[in-house]
């Protein structure tokens, strides 16, 4: 039994040559697997070299359908109707780069003041790219969400009009949607 998700077929094995080569071996040994999307399964397949006997693909993160109407109301919150609001949920680490996520709004913002960022999620940084928002006069138009339970995440990706990672390295599915 083989469980993949995306990280350790698509990125890991692209940097290290001897990864991939235990990644293939692995796969082509293996006659079941345990996945987190079709696509995925399909890669693991052709590395293979063969199909799996059984395949389970349990998609992690939302998808289209499952995800319910604006009931957040947090977009009220907004003075201005015309308010367009990008949402980047992928936390404060470095390895997903929160400060270039403020940085690319902050440059985006300048061409179209109508521009909100609702910022998810928890991580070390956040403390300094809260300073940073503020710093750099954005404070207005930049929310700090923290840590969201799955509705309420599903309620932002519903009413937001935009969704963005700058992520170095990210194995989510959810960025992927």
């Amino acid at each position: 039994l083989l469980a993949s998700w995306a990280f350790d077929v698509l990125h890991e094995p692209l940097l290290d040559p001897a990864a991939a080569l235990r990644l293939r071996e692995t796969l082509r040994l293996g006659r079941h697997l345990f996945t987190d999307s079709d696509f995925l399964q399909a890669e693991c397949a052709a590395l293979a070299g063969h199909a799996f006997d059984h395949t389970c693909v349990l998609p992690w993160g939302l998808a289209a359908e499952d995800t319910p109407a604006p009931r957040l109301g947090w977009r009220a919150d907004d003075a201005d109707p015309s308010a367009r609001i990008i949402l980047h949920a992928r936390g404060f680490s470095a390895v997903h780069r929160p400060l270039h996520a403020l940085e690319c709004f902050r440059l985006a913002r300048a061409d179209d003041p109508r521009l909100r960022l609702w910022l998810a999620g928890d991580g070390p940084l956040r403390a300094e790219v809260e300073a940073a928002a503020r710093a750099a006069g954005l404070a207005r138009h930049v929310r700090f969400l923290g840590h969201l339970p799955a509705a309420d995440l599903a309620g932002c990706l519903a009413e937001a009009d935009a969704y963005f990672a700058c992520s170095a390295c990210d194995g989510s599915s959810l960025t992927l949607l």
